[in-house]
């Protein structure tokens, strides 16, 4: 059995909260910011622990995290699990929700078991900065920057893919790395979802679909091509999307995805094969 998360129960304080005068359930509970930083508040829970309150749903519904380590067993009981909020109203200070189990949907998008195309890199991260390599978000970014592998992923280097900065932190979709490329001279931005070893996570399709509203609410007249990129221990899997098809159900659709090798793995990713 997974060992119940210290956030369990400032969660079950505030599902108690929400339905302790409630005869007949609601199918989904929504949880806010001030919920959290009231539940934390009446059990006596220091602020400092839970560093970013951003993160407090998300780090709870990775991917592989069994419902066990989701939610507390009361909660189990009343048949609720943890999900993610929708994009639409995470601006409104709402960060997740519990909903009925029987009507949560997987958001998580699948690896084709063979991918568009293969391509080997050569590794050009410098010596002396493999030393220093770790194998989370911001390593996997770097490498991709250092080995310019969006420019040959995407590109064929016909066209530079070049960083804008990472991360981008617009809100309500902040964006894991902003690049810029051309296509028939115009432009185009690619918001990077990043994925790495060290989270165990994968991609979300909520998170790809955010990114590309979050600058579209900024920016009207440039065209934007989401970008999922997924560390692996011989190198990275990128995935590149078109059109957002619907806001609600997060359907993107999905134009090719690509397997990286580098030519000389990075060390430090091969300490977690995937």
């Amino acid at each position: 059995m997974p060992k119940p998360s210290y956030k369990h129960p400032i969660l079950e304080y505030i599902f108690i909260e929400k339905t302790q005068n409630l005869t007949d359930f609601p199918t989904e509970i929504l949880i806010t910011y001030d919920d959290i930083n009231r539940a934390m508040e009446m059990l006596g829970q220091q602020r400092p622990k839970q560093a970013s309150i951003s993160n407090f749903v998300i780090d709870l519904t990775r991917r592989r995290n069994l419902i066990e380590q989701r939610v507390s067993a009361l909660i189990i009981q009343h048949g609720y699990d943890l999900d993610r909020a929708a994009d639409r109203v995470i601006r409104q200070g709402i960060v997740g929700r519990l909903v009925k189990k029987s009507l949560k949907t997987s958001l998580w998008f699948e690896w084709p078991q063979q991918t568009t195309m293969t391509i080997v890199i050569q590794n050009r991260v410098p010596h002396e900065v493999l030393d220093y390599l770790g194998k989370d978000e911001g390593a996997l970014l770097s490498v991709m920057d250092y080995c310019d592998v969006l420019s040959l992923a995407l590109n064929g280097e016909s066209e530079t893919i070049k960083r804008v900065q990472h991360p981008k932190k617009w809100q309500p979709g902040e964006v894991d790395g902003l690049y810029t490329g051309r296509k028939n001279t115009l432009p185009i931005l690619y918001p990077v979802e990043a994925k790495a070893l060290s989270t165990g996570d994968d991609i979300n399709l909520a998170q790809i679909s955010s990114a590309y509203r979050t600058i579209r609410q900024k920016i009207k007249d440039v065209e934007i091509i989401p970008v999922a990129a997924q560390m692996t221990s011989t190198g990275i899997l990128i995935a590149e999307f078109g059109q957002i098809i619907s806001e609600v159900d997060f359907n993107v659709n999905v134009t090719r995805t690509v397997t990286v090798i580098l030519d000389v793995p990075i060390l430090t990713w091969q300490k977690n094969k995937r």
